[in-house]
């Protein structure tokens, strides 16, 4: 596996930007009904891509999600933190105080919630690439997200996945694909003509 190699994904243009937005509240019937929206600029973290961890526990960003960051707020710097999949998720730093805020209503879910949040505010770390473009993982969010040699990064729109490559792959095969037609379809039938 080369130390940085790009997976493709199908992006559908359109001559208007347009954002998917899923509401927690329109889950029906198993069913996540998603709306497109217009919003100002494009989604700035997709596509995923696989790193080399060196041995100081340092990892590229992508150069691609540096420049779309820096782009549209004006630094590259981000935030880590954890995911219930034992991934990081990673976040614009700008952007940081408006989640964590967004973070209360889990507070209303009772002692999950509680203690998620208390989780994904403790264990945030704020990390800036270095001259080289790489990243420094935090030995806490390194050793919760189990990273070995390789980590896969995976685009989610407005923030990033961070998952170990041996874990990602088995997650991969476990993927039920028939289960997922529903969804595509649903997208699918949602794309602008």
């Amino acid at each position: 596996m080369d130390a940085e190699s790009c997976w493709t994904l199908l992006l559908v243009g359109t001559s208007t930007n347009m954002t998917l937005d899923v509401s927690k509240n329109a889950l029906t019937g198993g069913i996540w009904w998603i709306r497109l929206q217009p919003m100002d600029e494009e989604l700035f973290l997709c596509s995923c891509w696989d790193f080399k961890v060196d041995p100081k526990k340092r990892v590229s960003l992508p150069a691609q999600y540096r420049e779309a960051l820096r782009r549209r707020f004006g630094s590259e710097a981000i935030v880590l933190t954890i995911t219930p999949d034992r991934c990081l998720s990673g976040h614009p730093a700008s952007l940081w105080p408006s989640i964590a805020e967004a973070s209360r209503p889990l507070l209303e879910l009772g002692a999950n919630g509680a203690d998620f949040r208390r989780l994904f505010l403790a264990m945030m770390k704020v990390v800036e690439p270095d001259p080289h473009g790489r990243i420094l993982l935090p030995p806490q969010l390194h050793g919760f997200a189990g990273i070995g040699r390789i980590v896969h990064y995976i685009g989610m729109g407005n923030r990033f996945e961070l998952w170990d490559g041996e874990r990602f792959e088995a997650l991969l095969r476990q993927v039920d694909l028939e289960a997922l037609r529903g969804p595509f379809n649903e997208l699918a039938s949602r794309f602008p003509a």
